[in-house]
């Protein structure tokens, strides 16, 4: 059988998000997306969550 690697992770995208933002407050969506291997779409869904959630 040939198996794929996958890159497992047990952190969310809000964590992920999060932890981002805190170590670069002034970043944009565009580098979160990037850093955090995500859409720009999703990572300001996440960050409009977080926000929401305080």
């Amino acid at each position: 059988m040939d198996y794929q690697r996958q890159q497992w992770t047990f952190l969310t995208n809000h964590a992920r998000v999060l932890h981002f933002i805190s170590q670069n407050p002034t970043t944009r969506v565009q580098e979160v997306a990037a850093v955090c291997r995500s859409t720009e779409r999703t990572a300001q869904r996440v960050v409009a969550d977080l926000e929401q959630a305080g």
